[in-house]
């Protein structure tokens, strides 16, 4: 699908629900020629990485202050121009009063390729986070986006401190069903991110 038709109505959705105009979703890398990342971006962003690169927002100062969180989709462009198809999708929620203090909580993400295999962890799943997993983020200003990739540091390796399992975020066991879901459509990836933006929220 066209990639404005992605991304435009997942950032309309994220301003309206944040109260935040200044939010925007910018490439931030591209790994090989037919995969771009993107992420949430606003104004006091801070680059940050685990296992996984991210960008955090405190999307909601007033309300929950030391929340911290990052939107990051993977998309692969398609023979076709201007076509592309999600791969990932990647919540990360993090905790800390400053930029400097920050440490990762939990994320939740989605796999097209795990989801179609239907072999390997759930998809979606919550991925936990230890206690005590450090990170060194860098305060970023406008335009800063593309020098992201190595803008900060991990302390320690990350093997030792993160969970193996990952919680099954929406199965259908009840059902008789799986815990592998689709995502694939515009509609169903905004409408997945904001829940799951809502629910953090809600719980930290």
């Amino acid at each position: 699908m066209p990639l404005h038709n992605i991304l435009q109505p997942l950032r309309e959705a994220l301003r309206l629900r944040c109260g935040r105009r200044d939010l925007s979703i910018n490439e931030i890398d591209r790994p090989s020629t037919r995969t771009v990342l993107y992420a949430l971006t606003g104004i006091g962003s801070v680059a940050a990485r685990t296992d996984r690169k991210c960008i955090l927002n405190q999307l909601f100062p007033k309300r929950t202050p030391t929340l911290w969180m990052g939107i990051l989709l993977e998309l692969r462009k398609r023979a076709e121009q201007d076509r592309y198809e999600l791969a990932h999708v990647s919540i990360q929620a993090f905790e800390g009063t400053t930029s400097e203090t920050v440490e990762p909580l939990l994320r939740a993400e989605w796999d097209l390729a795990v989801s179609r295999s239907r072999n390997g962890p759930a998809q979606p799943h919550w991925h936990a986070y230890s206690v005590g997993t450090r990170v060194e983020p860098d305060r970023l200003t406008a335009g800063d986006f593309n020098r992201f990739g190595g803008a900060t540091r991990q302390s320690g390796g990350t093997q030792n401190r993160q969970h193996k399992v990952h919680f099954a975020l929406c199965a259908n066991w009840h059902k008789g069903g799986s815990h592998y879901e689709a995502l694939s459509t515009p509609g169903q990836l905004k409408d997945w991110i904001l829940g799951a933006v809502e629910y953090i929220q809600s719980q930290i």
